[in-house]
């Protein structure tokens, strides 16, 4: 029974780290951990024009404070 388990242990081993044609050469590990972080959110900035006011609340155009 011990040598079965351990066959079947080395299988999946094996198994969860080759890479797979029908995963587009990832691994189904790397599959698995990519979408586990699915969960974070990037978050873009909106672009600032030279000629809107600075963010940080000088008052001045962008160009003329932040935007150097």
């Amino acid at each position: 029974m011990d040598e079965a388990n351990y066959f079947i242990n080395s299988i999946s081993i094996a198994y969860n780290t080759t890479n797979m044609w029908n995963l587009k050469g990832y691994t189904p590990y790397e599959i698995q951990k990519r979408s586990s972080n699915k969960g974070t959110t990037i978050v873009n900035k909106q672009k600032i024009g030279r000629n809107e006011p600075c963010p940080c609340g000088s008052g001045k155009k962008y160009k003329k404070c932040c935007g150097k």
